[in-house]
């Protein structure tokens, strides 16, 4: 038969004693308190090995079954260190802090080992209850007893950020890369004061217990290595686990303290003397590997765990491959990894979890049992299973009596003042608020970041200090302690503040005199805008005024040009030289300036025989010869008349193309097609340079 802790002890020391002794005799003979020898001694009671002896109460025998017991019983070992931790708790009657630690040590084995080959799921753990205990005790001793650093496994929530609990996304090389926080490496980590951390914070904690290694975060995959515990005191009023999000903590093991809320002092001495004296330590890398999974039987044993609870325990337990996986991680802790040790391990796995559930209301059947001959028959003499039935029973009555102890402590009225916790709270808040002003996000300046910070930690730790305050006195010594703290740490948020409305008023000033500036310059644009578009629009009107006037005055010569016929009396060259296109000129004879070539103008004159030439006024080398009164080449309509009009009407066609071009618009389609006629010089024009009038000889002798 294999015993638990305490009641080895106190058979060893009855042993010791004689056989016979009183209660206080074996607490002194086995180092213990009175209330671990309760404990032990109705655990051996219960199991024939002791009796009650004659005489003063409260002394005990060992019976005939007892002297022949020997503690030689294979025990469902973990290893001397986790031994020796888990024997604490059983030795202070607080099995589910027992059981915590066991899955919970037995899990950081699983994942540390599986994690490559498994991405889970795997358990995570939630404490919950009110200061003093146990939450964080339990979750510091499993840190040291993996030989963890406290500063790379534990994150004070409150003074926390979302980086340092899931990690960040820094810029590198032009794009934005996730580096994790320090802590998802490790094989543990622990979040404490869950209860009094910022809502991101908590975000931030959430992923680490969907069970899974790989989470998705967004567009980034996380790689979450360890095995997660959250701690976290209760709300003074309302449902005590509401904190804990339902979809998280039924992928949790979670304890409830509320049954030790008595037990604050026996704790503190326990826990005390545990730190002051060496105990080994279990380093990961000693520990074997265990299976990559479990015997067919010890996977049914942990299916059928779902009889011993309600459809609400059922509703919350966490899935049966993360039980699996702790079972295996609790063979590789006791070194014992054949079909009878992992079975042996599964079945300590269960009674751990239904040990804690059992303190959650309404989770696990009262009275429940496992089906403890079957399970000896398939470990077919292994051995460790007494010790496990002992654990069962030594837990229920260790469970029956804290529950006693705290109506107990409920009925003498133990409880806090609801005053004192309001004003506590109270306190709290302002602190919080004041350490909220000083959150770095909304410390501007870089050169106050350092001061802020340092105000904010020292406001956060007294936060909690306020919080776990418990009597009157206390909270009005914290209050006259705080008020300084609080005063410097208003004061540094003033000074920022005013630093950073002057900076505002001079960012203000300068945006005023740029918007100032941008006005005029705008309005300068505008104007010059406005000016280059009344001048555009004026230039457009002179242009089209122009081409008005071009069209206008080059509409007679395009008619003209389009002649092809002449009518009866019709001078065409009188046409065109009422248009300014030709000039006559009369060919005088040599001796002008003598008295004979006067006479002889002045009779061609009288006579209107005088030759001459019609020269067009646009290109002087175009001449045609005739009188005052003829022009034989342009007395028709035709080739030579298009030879006078046609300098003139290109040129204004030059002139017209030019302003449709600079108005942007369609060219005249009703426009004549101009070309260049091919007219011969005439051979009258040479001769008539040459003739001259031949004067009578009467008139002759006149002129001598």
């Amino acid at each position: 038969m294999s015993l638990l802790a305490p009641a080895q002890r106190v058979l060893t020391a009855l042993v010791d004693l004689g056989g016979q002794a009183g209660a206080g005799e074996i607490a002194e003979a086995a180092g213990v308190s009175t209330r671990t020898v309760s404990t032990g001694t109705a655990a051996l009671r219960e199991a024939g090995l002791i009796e009650a002896a004659g005489g003063a109460k409260g002394r005990w025998k060992l019976t005939g079954a007892g002297h022949a017991a020997v503690l030689s019983a294979d025990p469902v070992s973990a290893g001397g260190a986790l031994d020796d931790a888990l024997a604490l708790w059983a030795d202070l009657g607080l099995y589910p802090h027992r059981a915590f630690l066991e899955l919970l040590c037995a899990t950081v084995v699983a994942r540390h080992h599986l994690h490559a080959v498994n991405d889970g799921p795997y358990l995570g753990f939630m404490a919950a209850g009110d200061t003093g205990t146990g939450k964080s005790a339990v979750a510091d001793m499993a840190r040291e007893l993996f030989g963890l650093s406290k500063a790379r496994t534990v994150r004070l929530l409150p003074s926390a950020t979302p980086g340092s609990v899931l990690g960040r996304r820094e810029r590198e090389d032009g794009a934005y890369r996730w580096v994790p926080s320090p802590v998802a490496a490790g094989p543990l980590v622990v979040f404490d004061e869950f209860d009094k951390a910022e809502d991101a914070v908590r975000r931030a904690v959430l992923p680490y217990f969907q069970g899974q290694v790989e989470v998705a975060d967004e567009d980034d995959v996380l790689r979450l290595l360890p095995t997660p515990v959250l701690t976290t005191n209760v709300p003074s009023r309302g449902e005590r686990l509401r904190l804990l999000l339902p979809e998280y903590r039924r992928r949790c093991v979670v304890l409830d303290t509320a049954y030790a809320d008595e037990r604050g002092h026996d704790l503190e001495v326990a826990l005390g003397a545990w730190d002051s004296r060496p105990h080994p330590v279990l380093r990961l890398a000693d520990v074997p590997a265990p299976p990559a999974s479990l015997p067919e039987d010890a996977r049914t044993l942990l299916t059928s765990l779902t009889h011993a609870l309600t459809k609400a325990g059922r509703q919350q337990k966490p899935p049966t491959r993360a039980l699996e996986a702790a079972a295996l991680g609790r063979a590789a802790l006791a070194r014992d990894t054949s079909i009878q040790g992992l079975l042996l391990a599964t079945v300590s796995v269960a009674v751990a979890y239904l040990t804690v559930a059992e303190q959650l209301p309404g989770q696990v059947a009262p009275g429940w049992s496992l089906e403890w001959g079957a399970v000896r028959e398939h470990l077919a003499g292994h051995g460790g299973i007494d010790q496990l039935e002992q654990v069962v029973a030594a837990s229920r009555q260790a469970r029956a009596e804290a529950q006693r102890a705290v109506g107990r402590a409920r009925l003498a009225g133990e409880v806090d003042d609801v005053d004192l916790l309001g004003e506590r709270h109270a306190l709290a808040e302002e602190l919080k608020q004041a350490a909220d002003a000083l959150e770095r996000r909304r410390v501007v300046d870089l050169v106050h970041r350092p001061a802020a910070a340092a105000h904010r930690e020292r406001l956060l730790r007294w936060r909690i200090t306020v919080l776990d305050c418990r009597s009157r006195e206390r909270l009005e010594d914290l209050r006259q302690a705080v008020a300084p703290v609080r005063a410097e740490a208003v004061g540094l948020r003033q000074r920022i503040d005013a630093e950073i409305q002057q900076r505002r008023d001079e960012r203000a000033q300068a945006e005023a005199a740029a918007v100032q500036d941008r006005a005029i310059a705008a309005a300068w644009n505008r104007s010059q805008r406005e000016a280059a578009k009344r001048s555009a629009q004026e230039r457009r009107d002179h242009l089209r005024q122009v081409l008005k006037t071009l069209r206008e005055g080059m509409r007679p010569g395009e008619q003209l040009w389009e002649r092809r016929t002449t009518r009866p009396g019709e001078q065409p060259w009188r046409d065109l030289e009422q248009l300014g296109l030709l000039t006559y000129r009369a060919d005088l004879v040599e001796g002008r300036g003598t008295m004979r070539g006067l006479l002889t103008n002045l009779a061609r004159a009288v006579a209107q025989e005088q030759p001459g030439v019609w020269t067009t006024t646009i290109e002087p080398r175009q001449r045609f010869p005739g009188g005052p009164t003829s022009c034989p080449q342009l007395a028709q309509w035709g080739e030579a008349t298009r030879a006078v009009l046609w300098p003139w009407l290109s040129a204004l066609h030059a002139q017209e193309d030019q302003a449709v071009e600079a108005l942007g618009i369609k060219a005249r389609s009703s426009r004549p097609r101009l070309y260049r006629p091919s007219v011969p010089p005439p051979e009258a024009l040479a001769l008539a340079s040459a003739q001259r009038l031949e004067l009578p000889a009467a008139r002759r002798s006149l002129s001598r």
